[in-house]
């Protein structure tokens, strides 16, 4: 049987030699900070790295967005639908690890986990639609104050 899960991102996704690797499984790396300090948006090759398990391979023009639970209509979106119908958004936003500076505390008292130093942080312009956009069109109830996402990984 085919493996459908692989134990890190291929080579063309972090073709970045100088990334600190943390663990191989999962795998965990983060770039030294004078990489994230040459740019304000931080280039793809210069994001950390982290996973909790091996990574799901899955072909996006098969892959379906299912919307389901307090709805009105139940939708089941390729990504191809979700281009088509709704408009895309591009929003700068900087995301970090909750373990970054990990590496830092253990000095102080031992916390598990991977060393994180200061590197598990970027800023990136991420491009996408909006959420709000997709559950109107599936009619989520007035009120429904959650949202549970499940997935591949």
């Amino acid at each position: 049987m085919l493996n459908p899960f692989r134990s890190k991102p291929p080579a063309a996704e972090i073709d970045n030699p100088h990334l600190i690797v943390h663990s191989q499984h999962p795998y965990n790396a983060e770039p030294p900070t004078a990489q994230l300090r040459a740019s304000f948006v931080t280039p793809v090759n210069g994001f950390y790295v982290r996973s909790h398990g091996d990574i799901p391979v899955i072909e996006a023009s098969a892959h379906r967005l299912r919307v389901k639970g307090r709805v009105t209509t139940e939708l089941g979106l390729s990504m191809e639908e979700l281009r088509e119908r709704f408009p895309a958004r591009t929003v700068t936003a900087t995301m970090q690890c909750a373990g970054n500076r990990r590496a830092d505390m253990q000095r102080v008292r031992p916390v598990a986990g991977d060393p994180w130093a200061p590197g598990a942080i970027g800023t990136a312009e991420w491009r996408g639609v909006a959420l709000a956009d997709v559950l109107r069109a599936a009619g989520a109830a007035e009120g429904a104050g959650h949202v549970a996402f499940s997935c591949a990984d």
